[in-house]
């Protein structure tokens, strides 16, 4: 017989006091727990026990169980069912998918989840020996579902590892003529390095190097400029089909050729706008040529709080060039062979996505058989 309640009903919630980040010691004791989990140290605890907790400020609903002797801070919500009638572990499966919490979301600029709305969802559990079968049941399976996913990560990483030795092969070649990439090219540049502010939303955008990719460019949560501000930036980068990009700031070395398909844009100073000269090297090849130089970049960065790349050693950085012909037709082989094993990477992310689908429905069918009866 499964019982019906509330959360209000069966647990306990609370949000504990925050400490700040400068009270936080870098050689602490116990580790400190945030809205998505462990972000410290600290010299004292303010729980002696795992607790089940979901964060409640920014990004809500993340699931975490905090470890023994741990500060919690309060952008995260403890959950105290009561142990005699609920485990914690079946608690936790429950907010991990057996109860919906987007209904208790509120606020929009910051969303927050509250006690006083948390408490009205209603859910249901069985006794407590039914509750160690489903509970042993879960484990199995997302144990054997999360040891599928951790192989299929690492062919990730097999192929990435694959792609770089054939770059290598195709790119390494003494013979090739020397040049510095101001050599080969008409301008190099980067993006602003003071954005104006942006608009809730324009046709005129500003990305940075979170849209940039190997071989990709993509406009998720750009920018938007007023057209002004868009009109004065542009004169900077003036991005034109065929240009190189670069990112040179944060994630370094990401590398894509701009075509014709992209809605204009301009950049911050996190990307770099490289204008091949066409008659000594072709955009795709030099797209390649800094795929291949991903260490060397990596080594010149420089910085402290953001390692990043100067203009001046970007444009002294030496690379080996063959003829436009060879440049062609190494291009073609690169394309195909990538072409064919990047169909089998999104393969593998596509069977990464359903096993996690494949996760939510074993929750949702464990923790649901009461509504079956």
């Amino acid at each position: 017989m499964w019982t019906d309640t509330t959360l209000g009903q069966l647990c306990k919630m609370y949000q504990p006091k925050t400490i700040s980040k400068k009270e936080m010691v870098t050689d602490g004791d116990y580790v400190v727990f945030g809205a998505n989990g462990i972000i410290g140290a600290y010299n004292k605890y303010n729980h002696e026990e795992p607790q089940l907790l979901v964060s409640c400020r920014g990004t809500c609903g993340a699931v975490n169980v905090s470890e023994p002797f741990s500060w919690i801070n309060g952008n995260a919500m403890v959950i105290q069912p009561d142990l005699g009638k609920v485990s914690l572990k079946y608690m936790e499966y429950l907010f991990r998918g057996g109860i919906n919490l987007s209904t208790a979301i509120t606020g929009t600029a910051q969303p927050q989840i509250t006690r006083k709305s948390l408490e009205p969802i209603k859910i249901s559990y069985p006794p407590l020996a039914e509750q160690e079968r489903i509970v042993a049941k879960l484990d199995a399976a997302f144990a054997e579902i999360d040891g599928t996913i951790e192989k299929a990560q690492a062919k990730v990483k097999e192929i990435k590892k694959f792609k770089d030795s054939i770059l290598a092969s195709m790119l390494n070649n003494n013979d090739w003529e020397d040049f510095k990439l101001a050599e080969i090219c008409t301008k190099i540049t980067d993006g602003s390095h003071n954005p104006p502010k942006g608009v809730t939303f324009s046709d005129f955008l500003m990305l940075s190097s979170k849209n940039v990719f190997d071989d990709a460019i993509n406009f998720e949560k750009p920018r938007f400029l007023k057209e002004e501000d868009y009109i004065k930036e542009n004169k900077r980068t003036d991005i034109q089909e065929g240009d190189v990009l670069l990112t040179i700031v944060g994630t370094i070395g990401r590398c894509a050729v701009v075509n014709d398909s992209l809605k204009p844009f301009t950049l911050q100073r996190s990307v770099a706008v490289l204008k091949p000269a066409h008659d000594l090297v072709l955009s795709r090849f030099l797209m390649y040529l800094l795929q291949d130089m991903l260490q060397i970049l990596l080594q010149g960065a420089r910085g402290v709080a953001q390692k990043g790349i100067y203009l001046k050693s970007l444009r002294e950085l030496k690379l080996k060039v063959p003829p436009l012909s060879e440049q062609r037709s190494i291009i073609t082989n690169l394309d195909a062979i990538y072409g064919q094993v990047d169909s089998f990477k999104d393969c593998i992310s596509n069977n990464k996505e359903n096993y996690k689908a494949l996760k939510s429905a074993i929750l949702d069918k464990e923790l649901h058989q009461n509504e079956a009866t």
